[in-house]
């Protein structure tokens, strides 16, 4: 499931990327996934998978907000849950990172990360 999240983030960002930078992904975009897996042969449609982007300002930028959650419907939850959120905010123009967070939660694994650019870094003072 990992695997198909990550495939999934990577298309997003690689057909962002090899586009026109600046016209790439506005704000206001969402798609809804379904995200399957082969049990016994069968395709079974065990999570949803929704990216969105927003505008987001700050006192000093106007940055690009990209957001992608992995949530299992809730029959499957008994068997193995996700809640995953991948979230990254970027210059809308450039397409440059600015903070990168993933808040991931599958069965038993749970882990937390943020992650600044070092641009982002200088301009915070980040240790």
């Amino acid at each position: 499931m990992k695997k198909l999240l990550l495939i999934l983030t990577v298309l997003l960002v690689t057909n962002s990327v090899s586009s026109q930078a600046n016209k790439a992904v506005k704000s206001g975009e969402k798609f809804i996934y379904a995200a399957s897996y082969n049990m016994s042969g069968l395709m079974t449609q065990l999570a949803q998978v929704t990216m969105q982007t927003e505008t987001v300002k700050t006192s000093k930028n106007t940055l690009l907000h990209l957001s992608c959650q992995a949530t299992t419907f809730s029959k499957w939850d008994s068997f193995f849950k996700i809640r995953d959120i991948y979230e990254s905010y970027v210059d809308p123009i450039t397409l440059r990172p600015s903070l990168y967070k993933r808040d991931i939660f599958e069965g038993k694994y749970t882990k937390k990360k943020s992650t600044f650019s070092k641009v982002t870094e200088k301009l915070l003072k980040v240790p």
